[in-house]
């Protein structure tokens, strides 16, 4: 095998593609008209859990995307000895 094949086997871009299709028509359809609580004054971890909740019981249903969504979860490194976060990082949506 390739390493290109390799690559492709692991990250398959059809599925990919379809995802982040999907995302973009998610946030097309919600950003096309005012909307109380998805605008440009809300703020963006608020506006990614809206998006993720729409494109999950909308988007990815009308699409036959099976797989799973997720948002806002946080990645990161703690001192056990003391709970003190040392490292914190956060996704915005993932797909799988």
């Amino acid at each position: 095998m390739t390493e290109a094949n390799d690559w492709l086997a692991a990250f398959p871009i059809q599925p990919a593609t379809e995802a982040v299709e999907a995302l973009y028509q998610a946030w097309t359809e919600l950003a096309e008209k005012p909307r109380a609580n998805f605008n440009p004054k809300t703020n963006e971890s608020a506006l990614t859990k809206r998006l993720k909740v729409y494109i999950e019981n909308y988007t990815a249903r009308q699409r036959g995307l099976l797989g799973m969504w997720a948002a806002e979860d946080i990645i990161g490194e703690m001192d056990p000895s003391t709970g003190e976060m040392i490292e914190e990082r956060r996704t915005d949506i993932v797909y799988g």
